[in-house]
């Protein structure tokens, strides 16, 4: 959906990442994208190198496979092919802890198994032929010298 950014947007407009941030944010970004996949693809695979490799904590992983192999055990799918664009930035960073917050551009949705879609929800927003703004936050922990994804949640003030 082409179109003309507002430079007065904050979230068109955010300051370059520091080396420490941008290793945060790739941390997220790794997540993410890992996360998806494994809710597009079938056949589903909970175990797949891509996902478990992916940089969470063990009981974030286990609260995202959970969420995607319950949808997938009802025959759902992700659907990407509207896009989806990550405008992640650091709100905070610690020595240990960090918070990533995302204004997404999120035209993913979910469809059933005969490919109807399933209505939006506080999760997934979207629908077939809609891009909408979606506030995400990301608490990540340090660990081994490694960023995990700990936990997230749908927050409006991302996209603010």
């Amino acid at each position: 959906m082409p179109g003309t950014l507002d430079p007065d947007d904050p979230n068109n407009n955010r300051p370059k990442p520091t080396p420490e941030e941008q290793e945060v944010i790739d941390a997220y970004i790794e997540t993410q994208q890992a996360a998806n996949w494994l809710a597009s693809h079938r056949p589903f695979d909970i175990d797949a190198a891509r996902f478990v490799a992916a940089p969470y904590t063990a009981r974030e992983l286990t609260r995202v496979g959970r969420f995607i192999e319950t949808r997938a055990q009802s025959g759902e799918r992700l659907v990407i092919r509207q896009g989806l664009t990550f405008r992640p930035y650091v709100s905070v960073l610690g020595q240990s802890r960090a918070t990533v917050l995302d204004c997404q551009l999120d035209g993913t949705y979910w469809v059933d198994a005969n490919g109807t879609p399933r209505p939006a929800d506080a999760s997934f927003p979207g629908a077939p032929g809609e891009v909408v703004e979606f506030g995400v936050a990301f608490q990540l922990v340090l660990r081994r010298n490694e960023w995990l994804v700990d936990s997230s949640s749908a927050v409006e003030e991302a996209c603010q």
